[in-house]
């Protein structure tokens, strides 16, 4: 490991159980190495897997902040990449903000047959152009909570509930069961941005032609969430996701 580079022990004591239950040593010891490689980089960018069918998994670093997964969203869509699958990760660091560590299974929409895997120009300039779109978020403010726009699409809606399980701890876990298409996360999670809500955590899946997203949400001050405030944050994705269904239609 280079000098500088946070120890491994110390990166996986700090992510959530769900992280420690996915990767194994050798990939924690690569996931810390990324990590320690942000230095004071507003964010760090990494091509992690390159598979010769043209599926690529990039690990995203950066202060948590709201809209961090929509900025992230708009800047893989601003390149074509459709996002497959993602895990969404937060850790806890003594005396610095909390940390995001995100993965992104991507494919390029421009090409969808196998073909050579992503250069490391083309690497080079998502990270560039990710890092200046999170400088810029990190100093804008966020819209107010209920914010979205009008839709009045009559597309079936998408099945939008919160696991009954979770909220019976206290927690909210959103569910997301949707038709894929290309900029569905990035509709979910600006719908969740502009609702005010945090994401914690998130488990993004997509099976035969269908979209199964988790996301683990929480008011920014820790407040419970009424009913009231789960029944609008639920209508906000399932307007958002109808929208976008509606527009590829």
């Amino acid at each position: 490991m280079r000098a500088g580079e946070e120890p491994e022990a110390a990166f996986v004591d700090s992510m959530p159980p769900a992280y420690r239950e996915a990767f194994t040593l050798e990939q924690i010891r690569e996931h810390a190495a990324i990590s320690a490689r942000r230095g004071a980089r507003v964010a760090h960018l990494e091509l992690w897997r390159a598979f010769a069918d043209g599926l690529n998994v990039f690990c995203v670093v950066a202060d948590d902040r709201p809209g961090l997964l929509s900025n992230i969203c708009r800047v893989l869509v601003a390149h074509e990449l459709e996002v497959l699958s993602a895990q969404i990760h937060c850790r806890a660091r003594h005396g610095l903000p909390m940390e995001a560590f995100d993965l992104f299974w991507v494919r390029s929409q421009a090409r969808r047959q196998a073909g050579p895997v992503i250069d490391q120009a083309a690497v080079e300039a998502l990270s560039a152009d990710l890092e200046s779109a999170l400088y810029v978020a990190a100093r804008s403010t966020m819209p107010p909570p209920g914010t979205r726009p009008r839709f009045l699409g009559a597309s079936t809606p998408p099945r939008v509930f919160f696991n009954a399980s979770a909220l019976r701890r206290g927690e909210y876990v959103l569910v997301v069961e949707a038709l894929d298409c290309p900029g569905l996360l990035l509709a979910i999670s600006l719908a969740l941005h502009r609702e005010g809500v945090q994401i914690l955590g998130s488990d993004v899946r997509t099976q035969s032609g269908l979209a199964r997203d988790c996301f683990e949400l929480a008011s920014p001050g820790g407040v419970p969430l009424s009913s009231e405030r789960l029944a609008a944050i639920r209508q906000a994705v399932v307007d958002a996701v109808r929208e976008r269904l509606a527009e590829i239609a």
